[in-house]
Formats: structure tokens, C-alpha cells, sequence
């Protein structure tokens, strides 16, 4: 083999144990991002959660961000999560730009980069349940206009989110649960009753993050709104929580994708997580 070949052949492989090493996600995004540094990623992600897209208020912003900052906690996020979250920002921020702008293709970029690691998680099977919420995310980015845009694009992304809910069996997170409600074919649902539990919305603190030091930046962190969280809540209970929170969203976005099709003349695609027999699952906190 030629001696000039050698610095190729290595270059090559380095890129592939970046994108295989579940540890190595932070690389593997400066080597896509071109070497974004990890501030940048921080003021990145706040800027998604400032969007405030009501198919994103699952998530508990204040535990995500202390993950983030967490400099062992955030070696265990899903990649595909942070890239997803980069599409959706880079998208908004290019509203006034041409179907063909620089930040449209950069948004997309973002977002094929994203559910190629997804797919990389799954082939590698470092699989958690957060991969659904990376799901949604690019499910959402479809249902977007982009350079791309088509609504198969959009079909085949909720297909995925699906085929994830259902091999973590996320509909059924409270199975056990007498609290959780059941819905069976041909009876009439069973809703359980757990009205002492309802939350009212307040304003709490939305950002831990000590590295937005501008005046806009300081306003969103002291006050923001959004769904309610149980004080005495453990983050375990909150990630289960927005888990539910998100497959309500997800089964929602599915409604809506599958009325499109029957008003076109289309025919619905058969959903897991549109089927209320699969169902088994206490309502989740989420009160506006």
C-alpha cells in the first residue's frame, strides 16, 4: 500500500469510531458543526426551548439544561436529541430566507445528521427511551417547510417515532398502575380519576445556565412559563412524566397527519400509538 494512503485510511476510520462510540457524541458534533464549542451548544439548545413550540413542552427545561451542563450527565444524551434541537432553531432563525437559503440547508443538514445517528443508536443498540423524543423532534422539523419538504418526508418520520414508542412500549409506562387509564375495544374507556393531583401553571425558574449574560438572555432565565411540575417530584419521576407528556403529543401529531391524508383522498396509515387499545397510561401533568 502506498505510504501517502495511510494518513487517508486513518482520517477514515477516525470518523467512523466517532459516530459508533456512544461516549464520543461531543466529537462526533464538533467534527458535523465544524468544532462548535460546548457554550455554543448551551445557548443553541436555550434558544429551542425559547421558541416555546407547544409540540416541544414535554420536556422539563430546568433538568435538561442541568444535564447539559453536567459534565458526566451529558455524555449519556442521545446525540440525534442535540442535533434534532439544532435543526428546529436553525429553521426558525431563517424564516426570512428563501426555500434554498444558507440557513434552510443548514436547518436540514442538522436534521439528516440527527436521524442518521438515531438509526446508528439502533443498529448499534444503544437505545434508550429518549430516542423518541430525538424522534419527535425530527418528525416536527418535517411537518416544517423546508428545501425538502414533502409529506412523505413527514409520514415516514412519525413512522419512526412509532416503531420507537412501540419497542419501549412507552404507552403502556403505567400499566401496573390502577390510576392509569384503559381504553378497551368496543367498552366504554375507563378514565381514572385523579383530580387531586391537578397542577396549576406558575412561573418557575427556566434556566440554570450562568452563560447568557444579555439583558434578554437574563430575562428569559429569572421567569418563564410552563407546565406544571410537582415540587416534591424526583427527576426520575419527572423524565417518566415526559415521557407521557410526549407520547400524548406524539399520538396528536399522528391525528393530525392521518385526517390530512383522509381529506386528500389518501389512504391512513395504521399507527401503534394512534390505536387507544394500546393505551395504558396515567394523564400526564400538563395543564396550561
Amino acid at each position: 500500500m502506498d505510504v501517502d494512503d495511510k494518513p487517508v485510511q486513518s482520517e477514515s476510520c477516525s470518523r467512523v469510531s466517532l459516530i459508533d462510540t456512544e461516549s464520543s457524541w461531543l466529537r462526533a458534533l464538533a467534527l458535523i458543526l465544524i468544532k462548535l464549542r460546548l457554550q455554543a451548544i448551551h445557548a443553541e439548545v436555550r434558544d429551542f426551548f425559547d421558541l416555546g413550540f407547544m409540540w416541544f413542552s414535554f420536556f422539563h427545561r430546568s433538568l435538561f439544561m442541568a444535564r447539559l451542563h453536567h459534565p458526566e450527565e451529558r455524555l449519556r444524551m442521545q446525540p440525534s436529541l442535540i442535533l434534532a434541537m439544532f435543526s428546529i432553531t436553525t429553521l426558525a432563525k431563517s424564516t426570512r430566507e428563501g426555500p434554498d437559503g444558507p440557513g434552510r440547508k443548514r436547518a436540514l443538514m442538522y436534521a439528516e445528521a440527527g436521524q442518521s445517528m438515531l438509526q446508528q443508536s439502533i443498529i448499534s443498540q444503544s437505545m434508550d427511551p429518549t430516542m423518541a423524543q430525538a424522534a419527535l423532534i425530527l418528525a416536527a422539523f418535517e411537518a416544517y417547510p423546508h428545501s425538502d419538504h414533502a409529506s412523505h418526508r413527514f409520514a415516514n418520520a412519525l413512522q419512526n417515532l412509532d416503531t420507537i414508542i412501540q419497542a419501549f412500549q412507552l404507552l403502556a409506562l403505567d400499566v401496573n398502575d390502577e390510576r392509569a387509564s384503559i381504553f378497551i375495544p368496543g367498552q366504554i374507556p375507563l378514565l381514572a380519576n385523579d383530580s387531586d393531583e391537578v397542577l396549576s401553571v406558575r412561573p418557575i425558574k427556566a434556566d440554570t445556565s450562568p452563560t447568557d449574560s444579555s439583558s434578554r438572555g437574563q430575562a428569559l432565565a429569572k421567569w418563564a412559563p410552563e407546565p406544571a411540575w410537582p415540587l416534591q417530584w424526583t427527576p426520575a419521576e419527572i423524565r417518566q412524566d415526559e415521557l407521557r407528556r410526549m407520547c400524548w403529543i406524539a399520538s396528536s401529531m399522528a391525528g393530525h397527519l392521518s385526517q390530512f391524508r383522509s381529506m386528500t383522498g389518501q389512504r391512513p396509515i395504521d399507527f401503534y400509538m394512534a390505536k387507544p387499545e394500546n393505551v395504558s397510561s396515567r394523564r400526564p401533568r400538563m395543564t396550561f
